[in-house]
């Protein structure tokens, strides 16, 4: 009778234990499968053919800037979804009005040196079309250039200035 129980007992659990395994294989089974139709983004070179980052770069608010390329002018709108620690954050895009080519998308700031991992999604559909992992080495800062109206600018007279003991032309 105990034999039996015991039998039972642990034919039970290695039942349970199948069925737990073979619930994780398909939900991650599932998981790789969504992800999978995503495209991957890389740097821009010669040779990009999909959606590329250009450049990191920083604004006057010390926001990150992500510089794409778009592979088409036909290509949908999107948002992206940077992670860094750990932590998603959504970065807004815009088309550049310079080039119809190029989108430029704001965020949080992502430290010099480590890792974000990028999520492109069609604000269409909210479909992921492309994801990629990119090391931050650098950002590009943009400065202000503040020109003074044309009613004060003055012209500033350039003339060669001669130096004592100098022989022109130099040789």
């Amino acid at each position: 009778m105990l034999r039996n129980r015991l039998f039972v007992i642990l034919s039970l659990f290695i039942g349970l234990l199948i069925l737990g395994l073979g619930a994780i294989f398909l939900i991650n089974n599932i998981r790789g499968s969504s992800d999978s139709s995503a495209a991957e983004a890389t740097w821009c070179d010669k040779d990009a053919s999909g959606l590329c980052v250009v450049s990191f770069g920083t604004d006057n608010s010390d926001r990150m800037i992500i510089n794409f390329k778009l592979p088409t002018f036909d290509f949908p709108g999107f948002y992206v979804k940077g992670i860094n620690r750990d932590l998603a954050n959504v970065y807004q895009c815009e088309l550049d009005s310079a080039d119809q080519n190029s989108v430029h998308c704001t965020g949080m700031r992502t430290p010099l040196g480590e890792v974000i991992f990028i999520e492109v999604y069609s604000t269409d559909s909210d479909v992921m079309i492309a994801q990629g992992r990119f090391v931050v080495s650098a950002l590009l800062v943009s400065t202000p250039i503040i020109a003074p109206p044309a009613s004060e600018a003055t012209p500033i007279p350039i003339s060669p200035t001669l130096l004592p003991g100098a022989a022109y032309p130099n040789p």
